[in-house]
């Protein structure tokens, strides 16, 4: 049923990726991401990229509902398949975000906070870094200064 999660519980048996035992903190929601499959977005494989256990997002120029939905589905796919520790959101080219921007961080915050991870904003300038500032993500992931050398108080 659409909304509901299924709980996986311990059965002491060897899971396809090999950990007895162990299930990953987010595998309940595994069944409710699907593969996903683009349809005027942005192509995913062009956004994200994973080196080690880093998924880097390369957020595009308008972080906007639609986009942020599929950054949040394919990111936590990643998240689980791929054992990421560390989620780096690359904001060289986005130039307006809004509120559904924030949710999907604060998700991404929550997900890789859970696994002991970390998340990082790079190249965070202008409006973007207003509105980190406003809604105080800064306070939970560090930000790092865009090319031009501002961080994301503008100086």
């Amino acid at each position: 049923t659409a909304g509901k999660y299924t709980v996986r519980k311990y059965t002491g048996e060897t899971s396809e990726q090999g950990m007895r035992g162990f299930a990953h903190p987010l595998s309940a929601l595994t069944e409710k991401l699907p593969r996903q499959e683009q349809k005027g977005g942005a192509d995913m494989s062009e956004t994200m990229e994973i080196k080690g256990n880093t998924l880097t997002i390369r957020v595009p120029e308008e972080l906007d509902h639609c986009s942020a939905e599929e950054i949040r589905l394919e990111s936590d796919r990643l998240l689980i398949r791929n054992q990421i520790r560390q989620i780096v959101f690359d904001f060289s080219r986005t130039g307006f975000m809004d509120s559904s921007g924030i949710g999907m961080i604060m998700g991404r915050y929550r997900n890789i906070h859970l696994l002991g991870g970390t998340v990082k904003a790079v190249h965070v300038g202008g409006q973007v870094g207003r509105i980190l500032r406003i809604s105080g993500i800064h306070k939970v992931i560090q930000i790092e200064k865009d090319s031009a050398g501002r961080n994301e108080k503008g100086v």
